[in-house]
């Protein structure tokens, strides 16, 4: 996965969209289907950093 994608991922997954509809509307942008270990996979990836948002959007 380039780095473009996998940034604009972590962008919509840090909106609350769910993997679920990031899949989706990736698939309907480049025609191409991730099976779910891919985007658990890129869940990992991002978990932290997600994290990290909210904490710092709960004391905002």
């Amino acid at each position: 996965m380039n780095d473009d994608l996998e940034t604009t991922i972590v962008k919509i997954y840090k909106n609350s969209i769910t993997t679920r509809e990031i899949a989706s509307l990736i698939s309907r942008m480049y025609g191409h289907y991730y099976l779910a270990s891919t985007k658990l996979n890129i869940s990992k990836l991002v978990d932290k950093d997600i994290k990290t948002f909210h904490q710092i959007m709960k004391t905002h």
